[in-house]
C-alpha cells in the first residue's frame, strides 16, 4: 500500500491540467456497513468533503440489491467481514480493485485477504478517519490532495435529498 501511495503522490506531484475523475466528474460512492456507528462515522468523512463525491449507503439487508438497482458505484467502502460475499453482485458492476475494505485492526491476515480477493485498498478502522479520502481519491484517479473548492454545492444537496427519500421507502 505504501509504494501505491507514493506512485499516487507522484502523479499528484506532476497534476496536468486535463480533467480530474474526482474533482471534475461525479463520482459515486457506495458504503456498505453492518456496524451503524461505523456507518454514520463514514457517512460523516464522506459528507465533510462535500463537492468531491456522491455518496449513498446500504445495509447489509435486502436493500443492497435495491440500491444496486438505482445505483451503479464507482468504488465501494464495505467491511471486511462482508468483503466479497456483501457485494457480488455490485461485483458484477463495478471493478473490484474499486473497493475499499475496512478491516476491525490492524492485522496483516485482514489486509491480506482483502487484496487476495481483490479489493484495491484495505484500511483498519483507526485508520479510516485519517486515510479514506486519500485512498479513495488514489482508486478513482484523482490528481488533486484534497479537491479543490467547487463553486456550487447543488449536486451534493441534490444526493443528499436523494439519499433521504430512498431511506423514508
Amino acid at each position: 500500500m505504501v509504494g501505491e501511495r507514493k506512485e499516487h503522490e507522484e502523479r499528484m506531484a506532476g497534476q496536468s491540467s486535463g480533467p480530474c475523475p474526482v474533482c471534475d466528474g461525479e463520482p459515486c460512492i457506495l458504503v456498505v456497513m453492518r456496524h451503524p456507528g461505523m456507518l454514520r462515522f463514514t457517512r460523516e468523512l464522506l459528507r465533510r468533503e462535500f463537492g468531491c463525491w456522491a455518496a449513498t449507503e446500504a445495509h447489509q439487508d435486502e436493500r443492497l440489491a435495491t440500491t444496486l438497482e438505482r445505483v451503479t458505484p464507482d468504488l465501494m467502502v464495505v467491511d471486511a467481514g462482508s468483503f466479497p460475499n456483501c457485494c457480488l453482485a455490485a461485483l458484477d458492476r463495478i471493478d473490484r480493485s474499486r473497493v475499499i475494505v475496512i478491516g476491525p485492526e490492524p492485522d496483516e491476515s485482514y489486509r491480506s485477504a482483502a487484496l487476495a480477493a481483490g479489493a484495491g485498498a484495505w484500511l483498519p478502522r483507526d485508520r479510516v478517519a485519517d486515510e479514506l479520502a486519500s485512498e479513495m481519491r488514489r482508486l478513482l484517479g484523482c490528481t488533486h490532495a484534497p479537491c479543490p473548492p467547487r463553486h456550487g454545492t447543488e449536486r451534493f444537496r441534490r444526493a443528499l435529498r436523494s439519499d433521504a427519500d430512498a431511506r423514508r421507502a
